[in-house]
Order: structure tokens, then sequence, then C-alpha cells
């Protein structure tokens, strides 16, 4: 190195800076990481909260608009029921649908009421008896 005036001028080392590790920094950063961390902790369950919450919330609507659509078909089958129930109805359908002729004024059709089972059809009697 030359001194020129009040300038020293350094030559180049290419020696690799070594820092040493400050424990105290080290701490500090810690310290300040742990506040961050225990600060968010209640943001997180409250977002977790939150969306548990949601997630409830759009389970009971779908379950109420299930349980509306089933009790409006339950509606509509009573309905349909009723209709299919009605003798006047249900020969109406028969003469328009199927073709079906209504016995003769003489004869009565006597069936059970209630299930009626296949094998035993109803009998045809004679209204004079």
């Amino acid at each position: 190195m030359r001194a020129e005036g009040n300038t020293l001028r350094q030559g180049w080392t290419n020696r690799p800076v070594v820092l040493e590790t400050d424990e105290r920094e080290v701490r500090t950063h810690l310290r300040t990481l742990a506040v961050f961390a225990l600060a968010l902790v209640p943001a997180v369950f409250y977002v977790v909260a939150t969306n548990h919450t949601r997630q409830v919330s759009y389970q009971t609507t779908e379950a109420q608009l299930t349980a509306e659509r089933l009790m409006k078909e339950e509606r509509e089958l009573a309905t349909e029921r009723a209709r299919l129930e009605s003798l006047r109805e249900v020969e109406t359908w028969a003469i328009e649908a199927h073709g079906l002729v209504s016995p003769p004024h003489q004869a009565v059709v006597v069936c059970k009421t209630g299930r009626l089972d296949p094998a035993a059809p109803c009998v045809l009697r004679d209204r004079a008896r």
C-alpha cells in the first residue's frame, strides 16, 4: 500500500467476510416472531369458526330446501292418491283412456276394500238376488 497525501490505497483482498452470530439479535428476532404468532392465533381461530359456521349454515339451508321439496312432493302425491281413490275419477279414466265400458245395470261389481289380490278378481253379482 502506498500513501498519497491523505488517502490510503488498499489492494483488493479476496478473503470472505465472516460475521459472528449476535445472540442478542437472534433472541430479539425470535421474540418478535413469537409475538406475531401469538397475535395470529385468535385470527386463525376466528377464520376456522367462521368457516365452520358457514358450512353448517349451507347444510341447514340445503336441508330446509330438501324438506320443502319433499313436503311439496308429498302434497302432490296425496292429491294424486285422492284423485285415484275417487271412484268417479277412476271410472272416467278407465272409460276415456282405456276404452272400458260400464257394467250393465243389472250387474253389480263387488270388490273387497283395501289391497286387491290379483289372484282373486272382483266378482260380478246380479242385482236381482
